[in-house]
């Protein structure tokens, strides 16, 4: 099980993302104003579904990772994505896990393969996936004893 933060994974996910792209380019959180910067990278709030996994407390979160790439047009936006992407399948998709520091913990993320597709005009998504596991621990309660799993037959 991850004892991995799901934060570390967006802001692991932000740092490779920001480290592989053109120098110069502008990061915009939140929204993005009216007067951005060219090229840039926009990074809204990511979409997690969480979902029981097997037996006991273990569940895992996707979280749907997105980012817009902006550029001058189509083609400088596509190229500077395309540009990460192949970053990210040269590491085989794995990218270094950083501490709340900046530091990295030693540790792989593994992510879906980056999916990009031109949105607008001067404008490219890129969406991958990260799972997370997590085991819910639960309070210690009663224990049960005493519990026969033996079963009586019929007949004779």
């Amino acid at each position: 099980m991850s004892s991995i933060d799901m934060d570390q994974y967006v802001g692991s996910a932000i740092r490779y993302i920001t480290d592989h792209a053109d120098e110069g380019t502008a990061v915009y959180f939140g929204d993005v104003p009216e007067n951005f910067k060219v090229p840039s990278i926009y990074f809204p709030a990511s979409r997690t579904v969480t979902r029981k996994t097997g037996l006991g407390g273990v569940f895992t979160s996707t979280i749907h990772f997105e980012c817009v790439f902006y550029g001058a047009d189509s083609w400088t936006a596509h190229a500077a994505a395309e540009k990460v992407r192949n970053a990210m399948r040269k590491d085989r998709c794995i990218i270094p896990c950083i501490e709340e520091d900046g530091t990295e913990s030693g540790y792989g993320i593994h992510t879906s393969m980056p999916e990009v597709d031109v949105t607008g005009k001067g404008e490219v998504q890129m969406l991958f996936d990260i799972d997370h596991m997590v085991e819910e621990v639960p309070d210690k309660g009663p224990v049960i004893t005493q519990v026969n799993t033996t079963t009586a037959s019929k007949g004779g």
